[in-house]
């Protein structure tokens, strides 16, 4: 296996995980790739979604890669303070990076590069859903210090766990989210939007559902009904938009479950609080589904 760091930028990196390019002797196969996105409210990276993600979806047949974007802070170093590059979109810029650095790699690593997936969770998910949704954005495009060719920044398609796709609505009563102090509240905006206070203009931007067109890429999405952090009706709305506009969707609902379960079972969870037998079903779910696409 091929497990090496590569810098995207000043403090984003992605970590990869290359499988054997001979499966025989004098064999070689190209895989499709996996390009995962912790979680982690853009303020850190959820252990539990980055290399646990890949070491499971391995065996699945992909080459994985972790991107660790750009976050608010270090949690090794909280000495450090608010990293003051950590504002929307630079996270989203970053995963169209190392879209690109999949494609000039793609011989070199035996990827498949007709067949470049994303997945993404909470916040880690709307950085996905970002490039899923605005791959062909002038506004993102201009601020990449490379010049993509076509439509090499359109993937394949996403997989979005309890993803956060907007900011939750006023009148949204989950506990974890009200617990929030103001303080993080206020950092949240500062990351998300650039302002302590901001617009409506801001939030409509931020508002995946609002960039949404017939070019979204294929998605799959996963919640669990009690989520207490995001909206579940927003991934409902996402997915009838999606719909709306024609794009090939997949949309499953778990009756319970926290948010930020990540596999949903033992191989990172810190007990069975963590572990749900019908929620981790999401993981082979994701995989046919990819699977079925990459029969298009």
């Amino acid at each position: 296996m091929l497990h090496e760091i590569m810098k995207i930028d000043e403090d984003a990196f992605v970590e990869t995980y290359i499988q054997d390019r001979f499966i025989a002797h004098g064999v070689v196969k190209k895989r499709p790739a996996l390009i995962v996105c912790p979680g982690g409210a853009y303020m850190i990276h959820a252990h539990k979604e980055a290399e646990p993600i890949a070491v499971d979806f391995l065996p699945r047949g992909f080459n994985c890669f972790v991107l660790k974007y750009t976050v608010a802070t270090d949690r090794d170093h909280p000495e450090k303070g608010i990293n003051p590059r950590a504002h929307y979109p630079l996270p989203a810029l970053e995963l169209m990076t190392t879209i690109h650095l999949v494609h000039e790699n793609a011989e070199k690593w035996s990827v498949d590069d007709q067949n470049i997936f994303l997945i993404g969770f909470s916040a880690g998910a709307h950085v996905c859903a970002t490039v899923g949704t605005r791959w062909n954005d002038p506004r993102l495009l201009e601020k990449l210090d490379f010049i993509p060719k076509e439509s090499e920044l359109k993937c394949k398609g996403m997989v979005l766990g309890y993803p956060m796709l907007a900011d939750n609505p006023d009148d949204f009563q989950g506990n974890e989210y009200l617990s929030i102090s103001q303080e993080q509240k206020t950092i949240m905006n500062s990351v998300f939007y650039n302002s302590k206070n901001p617009t409506k203009e801001m939030k409509d931007n931020f508002d995946l559902r609002n960039h949404i067109t017939k070019d979204t890429i294929p998605t799959f999405l996963w919640h669990t009904a009690n989520d207490p952090v995001v909206d579940t009706r927003i991934s409902s709305s996402f997915i009838e938009k999606l719909r709306a506009h024609h794009v090939n969707c997949e949309y499953h609902m778990f009756a319970k479950g926290a948010h930020g379960l990540g596999l949903a079972n033992a191989l990172s969870s810190r007990g069975a609080f963590e572990e749900d037998r019908s929620v981790t079903l999401w993981r082979i779910l994701a995989q046919y589904w990819m699977e079925d696409r990459m029969k298009e």
